[in-house]
């Protein structure tokens, strides 16, 4: 008898029917979302606008179903935080943790310190979560962001609050505009431990400025639909970092296309291009080695190219100053893990210092 009534009290502490009693639920779309190419999407946790979809390749249009990059801002006093949130497809992927793929992980604003901090995370299970992110908390309004899985497709998320708690969207005061990053499967975020530690995520929480992740896992290849799209968007600064995506003579060809049709709509925002990083051993790899530096030396062409031509306010990251000794900074040689993308971010921190002035 004691051992059916231990489950019973175990099971309504855990159920997440538990949940619904004096708790307040606001949808996210209700507060604010950030991370996302213009508006107009079919969805409201895509990446890209829905007019994309008709000239957008099949696998890009699917990865931009991904809610890489995306979180919800908003301010609280609740002591208790829970979040119910139900995706769309569950990924599995060895080189990457659940967690990152289809979790949900949270950051509150410090205001003593003037800065971001870690709070919570919860876990994802069979695509339907519901749970406690964060109680106990010293009873205070406080700013908070909410980040969404970085692989996988978001269907609806819910923040819960006491009833008697308020809660509220954010609304920018700053007029900071937007960075947009177009990349690579580590742009999207591989193979980070969570979805706050991808590159994007870091570098929005050090200026405190919305960053849109157009991060396409194996398909960035400087088409001219993603081109449309960041056009589209009234950025301070576009970074540009396709190269592992690219051959050489892909990049010959798209690389100052690209470049000049940004240009052309967007006459002063800097634009930033980006070397590929060495895969960790190629050092022991002559020909991987190879391969990278001619991508590497074409980029670097089509950049000397449009200084020649005149343009201005391009830009170039070298791929010896990304992360410096890549060794111990990737899971497989190529993808980051935590340490690598604090490395990553760290560097194009200090280089958007220097061409935006933030």
């Amino acid at each position: 008898m004691k051992k059916t009534i231990a489950f019973i009290i175990t099971f309504l502490l855990i159920s997440p029917f538990a949940f619904s009693q004096n708790v307040k639920w606001t949808e996210g779309r209700q507060l604010t979302i950030e991370g996302r190419a213009s508006t107009g999407q079919s969805h409201d946790y895509d990446r890209l606008p829905a007019f994309a979809r008709e000239t957008a390749r099949k696998e890009v249009w699917t990865l931009s179903e991904n809610s890489a990059g995306i979180n919800i801002r908003f301010s609280t006093d609740s002591d208790t935080l829970r979040v119910r949130w139900v995706l769309r497809s569950v990924c599995k992927m060895p080189h990457m943790t659940d967690c990152a793929m289809n979790g949900i992980d949270l950051y509150a604003y410090d205001d003593e310190n003037s800065r971001w901090r870690w709070a919570g995370i919860k876990l994802s299970w069979d695509g339907k979560n519901t749970g406690i992110m964060l109680q106990g908390i010293t009873k205070k309004t406080r700013d908070y962001m909410l980040y969404l899985p970085l692989y996988t497709s978001i269907d609806s998320v819910f923040i819960g609050v006491n009833d008697d708690a308020q809660i509220q969207k954010f609304v920018r005061s700053d007029n900071k505009k937007p960075i947009v990053h177009y990349g690579t499967s580590i742009v999207q975020g591989a193979s980070a431990s969570r979805a706050g530690m991808c590159s994007t995520a870091q570098i929005g929480r050090a200026f405190d400025t919305e960053v849109i992740n157009l991060g396409f896992s194996g398909n960035a290849r400087m088409e001219e639909i993603i081109a449309t799209v960041m056009t589209q968007i009234d950025a301070c600064c576009y970074i540009v970092d396709c190269n592992a995506n690219m051959t050489a003579e892909m990049i010959t060809e798209r690389a100052v296309p690209f470049v000049k049709q940004l240009r052309q709509t967007r006459k002063n925002v800097p634009i930033i291009l980006v070397e590929r990083t060495l895969a960790a051993n190629s050092w022991l790899k002559a020909e991987t080695k190879q391969k990278i530096n001619e991508g590497n030396l074409e980029l670097k062409k089509s950049y000397e190219k449009l200084l020649s031509e005149g343009f201005e306010n391009i830009y170039y990251i070298s791929e010896r100053n990304l992360t410096a000794d890549s060794s111990e900074h990737t899971i497989d040689g190529e993808h980051y893990t935590d340490t690598g993308f604090t490395a990553y971010s760290e560097y194009v921190i200090e280089f958007l210092k220097k061409v935006v002035g933030r």
